[in-house]
């Protein structure tokens, strides 16, 4: 049976609004730019080839509005994971300065009905893969890639797997220190995004932050920030610690919701011009 114009207009509207707060979640409803406070928990790299690991603990969301998350908030958690970041180079600028390039990587959180930090068990005590397991048993909530941000040659021995790559550096760190894992003062890093996935992908506005590395690249969605010192809670799991954001732009609901509005008046409007007609 085929559902009259305005009910079909009114159910679907009902559907999508309904997707859209789902989408939405911890974000501010008004839209703008958002970023987020985490407390990170990483592995430190020291030969090329090393992989980048971490975990994050989102502690809030803040927008033009104010803040709009906290963890527990609506018994909602968020929590972060990165991963696949191969140390590509080791440049040394100076006795105390040194810049690591990694390629490739991925950042995805995850949103859990109930703490997965809770009790210090995955930052105390764990490996990194079965923190890592912990996290990814939550609802994928946000899937980002990160952008090429420099064209490195490579050269030298390659590590044990043969498997650096020539080129496509994703992610710089710089580290004040006399070694790359003893630092003077936190590291710094910055990373662009795209975002690929996850159920709040919808909730956010693609191509909003210029990739100021490689300008060819055109505006990513998101971009990331760090910075990092050399001492962790256990020292076989975990061994840097740090802060981190998340910055990108959300979608005005409002906007949403007044789009749908005037589409819904209007196709009410049609209907009765043709109930009079009749």
């Amino acid at each position: 049976m085929r559902m009259p114009t305005f009910a079909s207009l009114t159910f679907a509207a009902a559907t999508l609004l309904g997707t859209s707060a789902a989408l939405a979640g911890p974000l501010p409803a008004g839209g703008g730019p958002i970023q987020t406070t985490e407390t990170s928990y990483e592995t430190a790299v020291q030969n090329r080839g090393d992989i980048l690991t971490g975990i994050t603990r989102v502690t809030s969301i803040d927008g033009n509005q104010g803040s709009t998350f906290a963890p527990g908030q609506g018994n909602l958690w968020l929590s972060g994971v990165f991963d696949g970041f191969k140390l590509q180079n080791i440049n040394q600028t100076d006795a105390t300065h040194f810049t690591l390039a990694f390629s490739g990587g991925t950042l995805k959180y995850y949103s859990s009905g109930s703490d997965p930090f809770a009790g210090g068990v995955l930052q105390n005590g764990t490996t990194p893969a079965t923190a890592i397991d912990a996290l990814d048993n939550g609802g994928l909530w946000l899937d980002l890639k990160p952008e090429v941000i420099a064209n490195m040659a490579v050269t030298g021995a390659n590590d044990a797997s043969g498997a650096l790559d020539n080129g496509a550096i994703t992610l710089f760190i710089n580290i004040n220190g006399s070694a790359i894992t003893t630092f003077f003062g936190a590291s710094t890093s910055q990373v662009y995004l795209d975002i690929i996935g996850g159920s709040a992908a919808d909730a956010f506005v693609k191509n909003t932050i210029i990739n100021s590395f490689i300008l060819g690249n055109g505006p990513a969605d998101g971009s990331y920030q760090g910075s990092a010192n050399d001492h962790c809670f256990n020292a076989d799991s975990w061994q840097i610690c740090g802060t981190n954001h998340l910055d990108a732009t959300v979608i005005p609901e409002p906007i949403t919701l007044s789009l749908f509005g005037a589409g819904l008046a209007g196709a009410a409007a049609i209907r009765r011009r043709k109930v009079k007609k009749a």
